[in-house]
């Protein structure tokens, strides 16, 4: 717990609540920021629940914050901020938990936590994990819920507001406001501190230069990665646009015509293949087919199953795929299936298209 009674908490929280206020509120205030609200309610879960199912992730936001989303949906996100994988998750929530559990301490002024503190938040995800900027918005979601108690200024409605760099940064400069108030030596400014050598009577004012340094570096460093991150997201909107064209191709709608595509091939190949000699007036049709596959194949969406293979799933198998049959009894019972719709993917970003659709084979 944090001690918000004492006088350098209060000046901390203080602190890092004008520098939101100054640097961060403008900004956020410029831009739309839907898709980051929605993300960062799904983060906020997750912080709570690291092993929840997308299911019961999306029936929570319906009740916490009365929003209107599927497994899909939730899928979808997680994906698109590379924590699709549950192991993945699983070693950004042990990175970031290892940082809050010292996050209380350090503000209440305790050196050997702030040293633990420093270290944890320097340490790499491990296994390899690429790095980004997302990890620190559950890291920042994540230290809120553990100490709803520093939330003197709502800064909390605005983090909500964040995406990957400003949650960053943002951490940042509070750990920063750390160290300058309980003249903590932070890995972040252990350079910078070391030219106070031979000015010990101008310390006050050297220590502000620095601070006034730090925080340059650290904007200009937040505005080359904001400019970066625009380039990604224009990249993402170009590839949303694709795969919401191909997810409408292949909707009931439309007659699924991905999946149509592949079982006029797979027939007409099995005809071929007994000598059957098709129709000439077939010829145009079969030729629009293969021009058709080929769009596919050349826009990198390729189909997740095959249509007719039969698989032995659990529950777990059966919650990224539209399932019918019987309900499972336990998540260890296994079933018999029929692929019926094999699902489509985006190739180059692992993105979801459609879901495969399986039946219960009885």
């Amino acid at each position: 717990m944090v001690n918000t009674r004492n006088e350098n908490v209060r000046k901390i929280l203080q602190e890092a609540h004008q520098i939101m206020e100054e640097k961060y509120t403008p900004k956020i205030r410029q831009k739309n920021n839907e898709d980051f609200i929605l993300e960062n309610q799904i983060f906020s879960i997750v912080c709570e629940d690291i092993k929840i199912s997308p299911s019961a992730c999306a029936y929570e936001m319906s009740i916490r914050f009365k929003q209107t989303v599927d497994r899909e949906d939730v899928i979808k996100i997680w994906k698109s901020r590379r924590l699709g994988n549950p192991k993945i998750r699983e070693n950004v929530m042990a990175w970031v938990n290892e940082i809050v559990k010292y996050f209380g301490g350090a503000v209440n002024g305790d050196k050997k936590s702030f040293d633990k503190f420093e270290e944890a938040r320097n340490r790499l995800i491990k296994d390899g994990y690429k790095k980004h900027d997302d990890p620190y918005r559950l890291l920042l979601l994540a230290i809120y819920h553990k100490y709803p108690e520093i939330d003197l200024f709502d800064d909390l409605s605005k983090i909500f507001q964040f995406g990957g760099i400003f949650s960053k940064y943002f951490f940042y400069d509070f750990a920063d406001t750390i160290s300058d108030v309980y003249g903590f030596v932070s890995l972040r400014n252990k350079k910078q501190n070391n030219k106070q050598n031979n000015k010990l009577s101008a310390a006050e004012l050297e220590k502000r230069v620095i601070q006034l340094e730090n925080m340059h570096k650290s904007t200009n460093d937040m505005l080359e990665e904001l400019q970066e991150e625009f380039a990604v997201q224009l990249e993402e909107s170009k590839v949303n646009e694709m795969t919401d064209f191909f997810g409408k191709l292949n909707s009931e709608k439309y007659g699924c015509l991905l999946d149509e595509l592949l079982v006029i091939r797979k027939g007409v190949r099995k005809l071929r293949k007994e000598n059957y000699e098709l129709p000439i007036e077939l010829s145009g049709v079969l030729i629009m087919v293969d021009k058709l596959t080929k769009f596919v194949q050349d826009n990198h969406i390729d189909p997740i199953m095959k249509i007719d293979d039969i698989k032995e799933v659990n529950l777990t198998d059966v919650e990224f795929c539209h399932y019918e049959g019987s309900p499972f009894d336990d998540a260890k019972e296994t079933k018999i299936v029929r692929v019926v719709s094999p699902g489509w993917m985006y190739r180059d970003k692992e993105i979801q298209i459609s879901r495969p659709r399986v039946k219960e084979n009885i």
